[in-house]
């Protein structure tokens, strides 16, 4: 497995065990049934993409190495796309990492959360179960890839709070969530400040450096009936008659 990391949306590669200096494994999600997905390795090299998919925020690479304990909180990134990216949400790279010395995550939820800047008001959410077998003191970069994505329609400006909220942990305490974070960014940019909206309280990273490491595409708003919708809903019956 090659040490070189290259985490760009046209090729989110396999990640070595050793290239964070911890256990980390490259894992992508599947489609289950309504709400819930299950975790499966990543292998592929190049998993494929639209060609209209763009690269909108990049903090996830080489530098991301510090796990932050995050529990169940829901814990909010001030994300800068690239101007003119926002638009309907496609691939999501994020990371989970599992704190707890001895059990392992058998299964969670998950909540992509997004907020506006200004009044922090939720502009969409979206819940999951999620199955999964994750063992104590690994850590994990997840793909959601477009064919889960983009039948959800998740339409995003350029800049808001984005979070990832794990909770309802089957295996570990519910305070054993972490991620990775970490920098430079390679696309858009965010503040040093994370902020905790469970608990209201804003958390300083020390850096404009040190950000949650997330790994954002998307694409153009497709309009209704277009050819890239009723695709996109194709792929997921097909992908959902194989797995019946």
């Amino acid at each position: 497995m090659s040490s070189k990391i290259d985490l760009s949306i046209a090729a989110l590669s396999v990640l070595a065990v050793t290239s964070f200096g911890q256990d980390l494994v490259h894992m992508r999600t599947e489609y289950v049934s309504e709400g819930v997905l299950r975790l499966v390795p990543d292998e592929s090299l190049t998993p494929q993409r639209g060609p209209d998919e763009v690269l909108a925020y990049q903090s996830l690479n080489s530098g991301s190495t510090n796990r932050l304990r995050v529990g169940s909180d829901e814990i909010g990134d001030d994300l800068y796309m690239v101007p003119g990216t926002g638009g309907q949400v496609s691939t999501i790279a994020r990371t989970l990492v599992n704190m707890s010395a001895t059990g392992r995550i058998d299964q969670y939820r998950m909540s992509l959360i997004w907020r506006d800047l200004a009044t922090q008001g939720v502009q969409q959410r979206r819940d999951f179960v999620i199955l999964s077998s994750l063992p104590p003191g690994v850590g994990a970069v997840i793909t959601i890839p477009s064919i889960i994505l983009d039948p959800l329609s998740i339409i995003v400006p350029d800049n808001a709070y984005f979070s990832v909220r794990y909770s309802d942990p089957i295996g570990i305490d519910p305070s054993d969530f972490g991620v990775l974070t970490g920098g430079p960014n390679i696309a858009g940019s965010s503040s040093r400040f994370i902020q905790n909206f469970t608990t209201g309280q804003q958390i300083d990273l020390g850096s404009e450096d040190n950000n949650i490491a997330y790994v954002i595409a998307t694409r153009p708003i497709p309009a209704p009936g277009s050819a890239l919708g009723l695709a996109s809903l194709a792929g997921v019956l097909a992908a959902r008659r194989r797995r019946a």
